[in-house]
Order: structure tokens, then sequence, then C-alpha cells
């Protein structure tokens, strides 16, 4: 199932002109960018195994931001509400600018979609060279593990400004990308093995999400354990986090990868873990059981990588043998995959 969203931005060019006749220190005002502005948004992730289709992202807010080629913010433009309106002939969603927004310099461009006004902190006019490293380090966090992140990030996109006469729109397709990772988690138990699942969480995930420029390790601070809600008769769940690159240990089997003592740098501090509970029965007519616990950490594979990269979409299909087995396999898939409903509408390339 494909998931097509394009969002289509232009604004209005002005010519530049000086005046032969002004002061040695007048400083030319840049002449305003028409831009023309395409998003492609991922196509919807489907695991076929389980039928399990990622959230669509629906944008409600578009902001672009300009910065100088020193970091000083240049434009800081948010576009909703009527800004917004979909298009009958192509199916895609226009946002229309204004004529003056941005400015035909060289310069860098920054699409975030979905932050309604959690930006508007940073600065709205130029200050300083340190512009556009505020919005690169900037945090966003999310208070439901379960449900999909609605903001996405493209950037940077260098555009050289140009004096020339004649100028069209500069067409820029931004192909959009989630800020986080998905994790699918499904188990299996077979018809002869009385084992019942009655919980599940899942153990350090990230507190915040980066847009653009991701902390060392060492500096990320996680969460306290994450209850999953289980439906009866659950056999699977999905959640969302943050990137969480932890690296590879020295693991040589898939049972060795619980041991801290094989985990990154020898200890499975910060590594996110996967918790299943549940209740085993050697007989299916014992009226007690005994708990137990089953330990998984995610990663791009199940023997000594421990990565939750973001963009990712993580299959862990796990099959429960009894007390004290478990199998479990893993599988990835890019979600930042797009497609564009017109080719001929949106491309890379910048007329002048």
């Amino acid at each position: 199932m494909k998931l097509f969203v394009c969002l289509l931005a232009i604004g209005g060019l002005l010519p530049s002109c000086t005046d032969s006749t002004a002061a040695p220190d007048f400083t030319e005002t840049p002449s305003p960018l028409r831009l023309s502005l395409s998003l492609a948004m991922p196509q919807t992730v489907t695991v076929e195994s389980r039928s399990v289709t990622a959230n669509e992202v629906t944008v409600s807010d578009v902001r672009v931001f300009q910065f100088a080629e020193d970091g000083s913010l240049k434009n800081n433009q948010k576009y909703e509400n009527t800004a917004i309106t979909p298009d009958a002939t192509t199916g895609l969603s226009k946002v229309t600018t204004g004529d003056t927004d941005f400015d035909d310099v060289t310069s860098r461009f920054y699409i975030v979609i979905n932050t309604a006004d959690a930006l508007n902190a940073l600065p709205a006019t130029p200050s300083s060279s340190s512009d556009e490293g505020k919005l690169l380090a900037y945090a966003h966090t999310e208070s439901d593990i379960t449900l999909a992140p609605q903001v996405m990030v493209y950037g940077p996109y260098s555009y050289t400004g140009t004096s020339g006469s004649g100028k069209t729109a500069l067409q820029l397709l931004a192909k959009m990308q989630h800020i986080g990772a998905r994790v699918d988690v499904s188990w299996t138990i077979p018809a002869d093995v009385n084992l019942t699942i009655t919980s599940a969480s899942v153990e350090n995930i990230p507190t915040r999400y980066y847009l653009y420029m991701q902390p060392a390790v060492s500096d990320l601070e996680y969460t306290a354990s994450q209850d999953i809600t289980l439906v009866a008769g659950s056999t699977g769940f999905a959640f969302y986090m943050p990137r969480n690159k932890k690296g590879t240990g020295t693991a040589t089997t898939p049972q060795e990868k619980n041991i801290a003592a094989k985990g990154p740098s020898g200890s499975l501090d910060g590594c996110t873990c996967i918790v299943l509970k549940g209740i085993y029965r050697y007989n299916a007519a014992d009226t007690d059981g005994i708990a137990v616990e089953y330990r998984f950490y995610p990663g791009a594979d199940m023997i000594g990588n421990y990565d939750i990269e973001r963009g990712k979409d993580y299959q862990l299909a796990i099959t429960l043998n009894g007390a004290n087995s478990a199998d479990a396999r893993v599988s990835l898939t890019d979600s930042n995959v797009f497609g564009i409903n017109d080719t001929d509408d949106v491309n890379h390339d910048i007329e002048f």
C-alpha cells in the first residue's frame, strides 16, 4: 500500500536592482526567491507476515527554514490551515507561500512538518551564526511509544543564489524522513506448548527524538520501562522510538546476546530490550503454572548488533518453545521509501 502526499509551495520572484547614485556604503537587499516546493512522503510500510500497516502521516503544518552560509537565519516560515489545500488534479496537497518569503542568496533549506508551534522559539529573524545549530540540535518528545510520530524532516538542501535576470522557480523535491524507528514484535507459541503471555514492556528507550543532529550515545537519557497494553489473544504489538545506536557486542550465538559481558563494551546498559512475561504450565491440566520472562535485544541481527537506527522498521518474530527456550529472528525494512504521483511536476531542476 503506497502513501503519496506531496506539497507544492509557490512564491513570487521580483528582480533586484541597484541605484547607481546610492551612497558607497549602501547594502543591496537580496531579491525574493520563488520557491516551488514538493514534499515526498515515505510509502506506507507493510509487514506481510503480520499484515501490520504503519500509521499514515497527515500533514497539518509545514515549516521552511532558510539559513545563510554562515548559519544565521534568513527566513523561518510556517504554513498551515488555508495555506495547505488539496489539488484535485494531481491528488497532492498544495502549500502556497508568500511572494517574498525567501531570499535569492546562497543558503541552506530545511523542511519540517507537524511541529505545530514547537519551533516558534527558534529565531524568527537573524540573530547569529548559531541559528542553524539550534535547529539541528532541537529535541522532540513523544508521550506514547505506541503512536507513530507525525513529525518528519528534510534537509539541508544547498541552494546557490544568482543575480541573473529572467529567473523562474527553484523546484525542490524534499524527500521527508522519519525521525525515529518502528519496531514490530510478534510471537508464536506451538500448539503443544502450554504458555500464555500476560504482559509486555520495553526498556531503555531514549527520551528524545532529534530532528537532525544526533548526540553521542553516552549523552542519551532513557525512559523507565514502558508497559505495552495487550488485548486479549494478542500475539504482537508495535512501538516507535528514537535512534539508539549502541553498536556491536562479542556474542557469537543468540543465547549470548543477553549476557551483559557480551554486550557493547562489555555492558547492556542503555541497550533497548523487549520483555515478555507469562505463565507456563508443564501440562495443560496443571492448575498453577510458573512465571516466565523472556528478554530480547533488537538490532540489525539477533546475535551481536544492538543498533536501532532512524528510518528503519525492525520486524522481530519470536517462537516461544517453552519456559527456557525462545527463537527470535529479525528483519529490517527501510521505511524511508518514496513514491511520487507525477514525476513531471516535481523534480530537482533549478531554472533561471
